[in-house]
């Protein structure tokens, strides 16, 4: 997984509408792959993230805290659970969550459980052509990017 997939929704969050969490939580999911080199990807990709926020918090003099929180792949149930426990953790607060980046059926279940807690933005950066994937938000063309929030409509 690209790192910029992890980030590039927050930095557009910010920079377009003016959108900045005091809290992330990332959830680690835990390869059942057997493949060689996943969950080094996985672990490189979060340190990049980790470096990054760390970078773009310091550079807009932004108090953000990162919470990480692991979970097997294949436990649906163990996942949604965790997913629900953190966003029922911060009610009373704004809330916002990315189903961007990772597997598939972990951003449907944090879509589903989204709507079900009610959480303030659900945002998914789509981006229009696929050869910008590995690139920061900065240097892909503004035209072949959008940020929705499907808690507005799909239509961003």
């Amino acid at each position: 997984m690209s790192p910029h997939a992890v980030y590039n929704t927050l930095w557009m969050a910010y920079i377009e509408h003016d959108w900045h969490p005091v809290k992330i939580t990332v959830f680690r999911l835990t390869p059942t792959s057997s493949k060689p080199g996943i969950k080094e990807r996985l672990d490189k990709s979060f340190e990049d993230f980790e470096t990054w926020l760390k970078r773009f918090t310091t550079q807009h003099n932004l108090k953000t805290s990162l919470e990480a929180i692991h979970c097997d792949e294949e436990d649906y149930e163990t996942y949604a659970d965790m997913y629900r426990k953190a966003l029922r953790d911060s009610a009373g607060n704004t809330r916002a969550i990315d189903i961007t980046p990772g597997r598939k059926f972990a951003s449907a279940i944090g879509m589903q459980i989204g709507i079900e807690e009610n959480v303030d933005s659900i945002f998914y950066l789509h981006l229009l052509d696929d050869s910008f994937a590995d690139l920061p938000y900065p240097q892909i063309p503004r035209s072949l990017v959008k940020l929705v929030d499907f808690k507005k409509g799909v239509n961003p």
